[in-house]
């Protein structure tokens, strides 16, 4: 059932959704690739991450009028995400996305260029309803030359002015972005409405040319961003606060399918800052304790296949937080 649209939501996260096409890779099948559909996209996929950790969640975003789109929709509401802003275009194919995997590791092959996905307008939406709330999320897969670009921009200047924080994953996809200079070029523009700056190593070697997380807090910090997070694959994550460089190893896992483990961490971790505390009275120790439990959410979310399927509910994420990370096993 969805969330009642009127309230105020814990966080709205805007963006991408695509048909995630998963190889299968079970006894019984065809030597010949086989796919399941499963719910995708970053900002989806965070949406769905902190609504299963109890978030009062919200999707704004466009699907086409096909079985794609109408699947996606399903997907999020049975896992608790409010869709009243989640807007369907008759004449626009939903986006989709062919996964290859090896050995865990995946790539995509993306079908997303003249999709809905891309076409969100600015005037299709209700700013003051989709701005009802206490974090905006925008995934950088956002940030193209396309009406969902130019309407990114227009919810994060709007979000400023309203004294709601922004939080953004870098989210290099160079099907999707072009050049990494369109992503560079976007981000610089939006600095100073950004909170909370995440990103994978490759996001931060692609976006400022380096993984020193004192070098990049310094720039990012004299342009407005409070908080710059760095994952690092099973080696865990580290952040920048208050000009000082932390980190925490990540759990051990069995790995499967690391689709959509970045986006599970960022929903986790939005999800404990916001169950918490503000994001203006952070503390080093808290901060420790959030990127810890997002690490142990996603260390979980790497044990399924597809992005959504294996994402964890509180009660995992706990138990598995109370397990030693690699560095304390190793001790």
């Amino acid at each position: 059932m969805e969330n009642n649209p009127e309230e105020r939501k814990d966080l709205v996260s805007f963006g991408d959704i695509n048909a995630d096409y998963t190889p299968i890779f079970r006894r019984g099948f065809s030597k010949q690739r086989c796919y399941e559909m499963n719910l995708g996209g970053t900002a989806s996929n965070v949406a769905v991450a902190a609504a299963r950790l109890g978030a009062n969640t919200s999707f704004v975003g466009k699907v086409g009028d096909d079985f794609m789109g109408r699947f996606l929709r399903r997907e999020l509401q049975s896992n608790g995400v409010d869709c009243s802003s989640l807007l369907t275009d008759p004449d626009l194919f939903t986006s989709h996305v062919f996964v290859s995997l090896f050995n865990g590791e995946r790539s995509f092959s993306f079908a997303v260029d003249g999709s809905a996905s891309l076409n969100v307008n600015t005037d299709e939406l209700d700013l003051d309803k989709v701005l009802n709330t206490r974090m905006l999320y925008v995934a950088g897969v956002s940030f193209v030359d396309a009406p969902l670009g130019r309407t990114a921009h227009v919810l994060l200047s709007e979000a400023k002015k309203r004294n709601i924080p922004v939080a953004i994953d870098m989210n290099y996809r160079p099907t999707v972005h072009k050049s990494p200079q369109k992503l560079i070029d976007a981000l610089n523009e939006e600095m100073s409405n950004i909170s909370i700056l995440k990103g994978s190593v490759e996001d931060f070697d692609v976006v400022f040319g380096t993984r020193d997380l004192e070098a990049v807090s310094r720039l990012v910090n004299s342009k407005g961003v409070r908080l710059l997070i760095m994952t690092e694959d099973a080696r865990g994550a580290s952040w920048a606060w208050d000009g000082e460089e932390h980190s925490i190893n990540g759990f051990r896992t069995n790995l499967i399918d690391t689709t959509g483990a970045g986006d599970c961490f960022m929903g986790a971790f939005l999800y404990t800052l916001l169950h918490h505390c503000d994001l203006c009275d952070l503390k080093k120790d808290e901060l420790n304790e959030m990127v810890r439990f997002a690490n142990a959410a996603a260390s979980l979310c790497v044990e399924g296949y597809g992005a959504v399927e294996a994402m964890p509910y509180p009660a995992e994420v706990e138990e598995r937080n109370e397990s030693q990370t690699i560095d304390e096993r190793s001790k």
